[in-house]
């Protein structure tokens, strides 16, 4: 695993009960897959990755924070747009495209849900997604 290679600490934070929301399974995957090699990716060794599960206000949170580069507070309003990379984000990843948080939030808001980010520079991000719950 990428992560353990790396030494950083992966931990998840799942509550006992199971969450349903109506996606698919692909969407699932692009949404977690994105956003945890994302986490990981821009994570320096010996670094910290969480994620966490709950429900808030009747609806399912899902929390991916990491100990990582961060992102400058005057882009973090630009990360979700298509092509859009930090100068940090290009020198530790030369080859990333730019799109995957494009897609995983046009994935959550086509789901009725909303992404957010909180990052504050060399100290880490947070990403958190919103997903209505099924019955």
């Amino acid at each position: 695993m990428v992560a353990q290679k790396k030494g950083l600490s992966l931990e998840p934070e799942l509550p006992e009960e199971d969450y349903l929301v109506q996606a698919t399974e692909e969407e699932v995957e692009k949404i977690l897959g994105n956003l945890i090699t994302n986490a990981i990716k821009y994570t320096p060794a010996g670094g910290e990755v969480c994620v966490s599960l709950a429900t808030v206000a009747g609806r399912m949170q899902l929390r991916v924070k990491d100990t990582g580069i961060g992102v400058a507070s005057e882009d973090v309003p630009k990360i979700f747009k298509e092509f859009f990379r930090t100068q940090r984000a290009k020198r530790m990843d030369p080859d990333g495209s730019g799109l995957g948080l494009p897609l995983v939030k046009r994935i959550v808001e086509g789901l009725g849900g909303d992404i957010t980010m909180e990052s504050v520079e060399d100290q880490g991000s947070e990403v958190i997604v919103t997903l209505p719950r099924t019955a």
